[in-house]
């Protein structure tokens, strides 16, 4: 009888005592696990903001620098001046017509205006390579529009001159308005 009582009472105990301060540790255990995951979810959340913003200063920074590039002004001069610095002995810039402007029709909406003109010249063909990537290399707000390359016509020049080809390129720039804001 003192066996079974000592038994009945053991039970009664864990069953009223222990039984539920171990469940009440179980669910607290799962509680602290879930908030530990919430917490380190949190912080990787705080590391990729940080991330975020350092890319977004360093996006601002090539903004503003690719901005300083721009035209302002006067195209038609910063047009013969650029064209003059990038030509060679072996690429002539013979002509750079006026350039037309007209409101932006790039996506997404950019608070500059278009700049197109067209620029004729003579060089050798790989010299004229090497000159469009200088161009897109050196100015990315440029893009081609259109390229027209022709042989000289026999006989017109010298020998070595027969050798260069005649182009007109066509090019879309985009310009910094002074009354735009970004």
């Amino acid at each position: 009888m003192v066996v079974l009582m000592t038994g009945f009472a053991s039970g009664m105990i864990w069953s009223l005592l222990v039984g539920p301060l171990r469940d009440g540790l179980k669910g607290r255990a799962i509680r602290l696990a879930q908030t530990q995951d919430k917490v380190r979810a949190a912080q990787r959340s705080v590391s990729l903001s940080k991330s975020v913003g350092a890319d977004l200063a360093a996006s601002r920074n090539r903004l503003e620098r690719l901005e300083a590039g721009l035209p302002t002004g006067d195209v038609y001069r910063w047009a013969i001046r650029t064209f003059t610095r990038l030509q060679t002995n072996r690429v002539q810039v013979i002509t750079v017509a006026p350039p037309r402007s007209s409101p932006s029709t790039i996506l997404p909406k950019v608070p500059h205006e278009t700049a197109t003109f067209s620029v004729i010249g003579r060089a050798y063909y790989h010299e004229f390579g090497a000159f469009l990537a200088n161009l897109e290399n050196e100015f990315p707000h440029m893009r081609l529009r259109r390229l027209e390359l022709e042989a000289t016509h026999f006989g017109e020049t010298d020998s070595d001159e027969q050798e260069k080809l005649n182009f007109k390129i066509e090019i879309a720039t985009l310009v910094k308005s002074t009354t735009a804001k970004p």
